[in-house]
């Protein structure tokens, strides 16, 4: 039976805008309510992906009134686009048993050399 059930599987969207199933364990299903019923029950895992409307990468969501665009529930929810800071300098604090022992601040601007 648990062959039966991967053959049938295996390699199925049903009917979904899933990948194909992929097999995975089949594994021996146990417990106290199962504890002394006569029988065994198994699980047979199947793996899948699904796929998302993403935007590009590098690209920002377009603020819409329109409810059926993919980027309304930003509107929806107050999403905002803001220019971010300039990230000029990084700064770290090492620490040894918890206690900082050295501090170093790096610049992101290239230098000439």
């Amino acid at each position: 039976l648990i062959h039966a059930v991967r053959r049938l599987l295996t390699g199925q969207d049903m009917g979904l805008d899933i990948g194909n199933l992929m097999p995975g364990p089949v594994r021996r299903v146990t417990g106290p309510a199962l504890a002394g019923k006569g029988f065994a029950l198994y699980e047979c895992v199947f793996d899948t992906c699904w796929y998302e409307d993403a935007l590009a990468n590098g690209a920002w969501p377009e603020p819409t009134e329109r409810q059926d665009h993919p980027d309304y529930v930003f509107t929806l929810w107050g999403g905002q686009r803001e220019t971010l800071p300039d990230h000029n300098s990084t700064h770290a604090g090492w620490l040894m048993n918890g206690e900082v022992v050295a501090e170093d601040t790096t610049g992101t601007e290239k230098q000439d050399d």
